[in-house]
C-alpha cells in the first residue's frame, strides 16, 4: 500500500493500492473508498467501523488458519 498525498479535482488522496484507493473530499467532508470499479461515500466514523471489521476478520482467520495447523499436526 502506498501514501500519496495528492490533491485532485478537490479530493486529497489519503492512500492508494493495486486494488483501489482512499479520497477525502474537500466539499462534502467524507471520504471516497474505490475498489475497483466501485465507490463508496462513507463518514468518518464509518471508516473506522470497517476498519474494525477487517481486523475482526483478519484476527478470525488467523485463529482459524492456527487451529487447522494445530489439528495437522495432531493427526499426523
Amino acid at each position: 500500500m502506498n501514501s500519496n498525498h495528492s490533491v485532485k479535482d478537490g479530493t486529497l488522496l489519503l492512500s492508494s493500492s493495486n486494488i483501489g484507493s482512499i479520497r477525502r473530499c474537500g466539499c462534502c467532508d467524507s471520504y471516497h473508498l474505490s475498489l475497483g470499479n466501485i465507490t463508496l461515500r462513507l463518514h468518518h466514523s464509518d471508516i473506522l467501523t470497517l476498519t474494525e471489521m477487517l481486523v475482526e476478520a483478519l484476527e478470525l482467520n488467523a485463529m482459524c488458519e492456527l487451529k487447522e495447523k494445530e489439528y495437522r499436526r495432531g493427526s499426523a
